[in-house]
């Protein structure tokens, strides 16, 4: 398990800053996945829309994971992530072959933001007004979900980026002043 997580984050980790460079997944077409991953997608995510679907090529070891560049594209993979929109949100959803969910990315723009969240802006931030909101919320089977927002806020013509975890404790802030011309 320790193993799998650590594979999701590198993996993760990787295609989220370097998309532009594809080194540890391949994409494929919709009828390349295995069936039993589409059924399990179905019932995971109804009435959303499978936009993107890429083949990882993870190899476990003992105790390690690494990632097998030199993978044949007509061969079985193991590991499959899906790209789900739907409810107002875009979802990376990771399944091993079996069709388990092996975790999520999920992230939604300009959502109500939670009670919690509200009281703990406006408690920290008195005058100011959230002008944007993005959420992101990542999981990996077996652990608790992990909530972030980011916020931006504005007062006057001072405008703030903070983020916040899900309990609403403020985890960074940063202060833009307008442009000078």
């Amino acid at each position: 398990m320790k193993n799998l997580i650590i594979a999701l984050f590198i993996v993760g980790s990787v295609t989220n800053t370097l998309a532009q460079d594809q080194f540890f997944e391949t994409k494929i077409t919709k009828d390349k996945v295995p069936p039993v991953i589409l059924k399990s997608l179905a019932e995971d995510f109804p009435g959303s829309v499978y936009q993107d679907f890429k083949a990882i090529p993870l190899k476990f070891f003992k105790n390690d994971v690494a990632i097998n560049n030199d993978q044949d594209p007509n061969l079985d993979y193991n590991t499959y992530q899906i790209y789900v929109v739907g409810n107002n949100k875009k979802i990376t959803a990771t399944y091993d072959e079996s069709g388990k969910l092996l975790g999520t990315e999920e992230i939604a723009h300009k959502e109500a933001l939670p009670v919690d969240i509200d009281k703990s802006i406006a408690e920290a931030y008195p005058g100011w007004i959230v002008k944007n909101d993005v959420y992101k919320m990542t999981h990996y089977r077996g652990r608790k979900p992990k909530e972030q927002y980011k916020i931006i806020l504005e007062k006057g013509a001072k405008k703030m980026k903070i983020y916040i975890d899900g309990n609403g404790k403020v985890l960074n802030d940063l202060i833009r002043s307008p442009k000078t011309s």
